[in-house]
């Protein structure tokens, strides 16, 4: 199976996408678009929920109806089956949404927002549970990690919380700490964190060009080290593939690395592992992993209203 680049019907470009539980893709738009493919060959679809711009999308895996979508400060509670209306609205965010999360067991869903606050949803309810106000710049990415969440964002900082009562932060790491000898650099690339993905690992997309990984015992997620000289501008997107870690890029490489082939340099923080790039093209906004065709894809969608689809390789 080849890479193949696939039509919607979006006026313009398309910023976000999922799969749902039944292997269809969810794309989100400008101008309140949301698009529906079914599957390669089929017409495409496209809906209008709203005026303002669609910035995240996330399908239940647990439900074959159930999806969320984020417009700037609201929260879509949306039925795959009528996707021109949605169910339920929640507007609670401080600013505007960058990326909604739900958890294992999809009792709660996260957003993370440009104010650098983190609302916590209970979905039964569609209600605010918690308010996390952790960050002093944009927070880009959130993400679940057992009872905890993590946040991440323009500050430099990565944080891990409790909220089970009040939220408690548990630990942060600053990014600009890993490589104190590139701080010239970071003026043209500082190592703010776009992204986010939790597999067997942590992994963080950063501005730098580079991946930070870290392991996933202990409160404190100890870090293993950083994956460079794969991209040359930011890491837009991260998602872990059981083995695999793919990474998107702002240079619009997509990038498969192999998670199994890890290898520490003794001198620095730097990892070393066998890695392809499994596509180039437009600047990529953000990816997912799924099932089309049969095959283990990712979904990734640019600067354009097309989603491209990408097999993944054997090492």
């Amino acid at each position: 199976m080849a890479s193949m680049r696939i039509a919607t019907k979006h006026q313009n470009n398309i910023a976000c996408i999922d799969f749902t539980l039944d292997n269809k893709i969810i794309t989100c738009g400008d101008s309140g678009e949301l698009g529906l493919l079914e599957k390669d060959g089929e017409v495409p679809k496209v809906f209008k929920i709203c005026k303002t711009d669609l910035t995240s999308v996330r399908c239940s895996k647990k439900n074959d109806w159930n999806l969320y979508v984020s417009s700037g400060t609201k929260i879509f509670s949306m039925d795959l089956r009528k996707l021109d209306n949605p169910i339920a609205t929640a507007d609670s965010n401080n600013d505007e949404i960058n990326q909604i999360v739900l958890n294992d067991d999809e009792s709660l869903l996260g957003a993370c927002d440009d104010a650098g606050h983190c609302r916590i949803f209970k979905t039964a309810e569609f209600c605010c549970y918690r308010n996390i106000k952790g960050h002093t710049n944009i927070c880009a990415t959130v993400g679940f990690l057992d009872d905890d969440i993590l946040t991440a964002g323009y500050d430099f900082m990565i944080k891990r919380w409790n909220f089970s009562r009040r939220p408690k932060m548990l630990f942060s790491i600053d990014t600009r700490q890993l490589e104190p000898n590139e701080s010239q650099q970071y003026v043209f690339n500082p190592p703010f964190i776009h992204s986010l993905c939790i597999g067997d690992i942590v992994a963080f997309g950063l501005e730098s060009s580079s991946i930070l990984l870290c392991n996933k015992k202990g409160k404190h997620l100890p870090i293993k080290g950083l994956l460079k000289n794969g991209h040359t501008v930011g890491v837009s997107s991260v998602q872990i593939v059981k083995e695999n870690l793919v990474s998107a890029g702002n240079d619009g490489k997509v990038i498969q690395w192999s998670l199994n082939d890890i290898e520490e340099e003794k001198d620095n923080m730097e990892l070393s592992t066998k890695n392809i790039v499994l596509y180039q093209g437009e600047k990529l906004n953000w990816m997912v992993p799924g099932v089309w065709d049969g095959k283990s894809v990712m979904a990734t969608v640019d600067q354009t209203d097309k989603v491209t689809i990408i097999p993944l390789r054997q090492f």
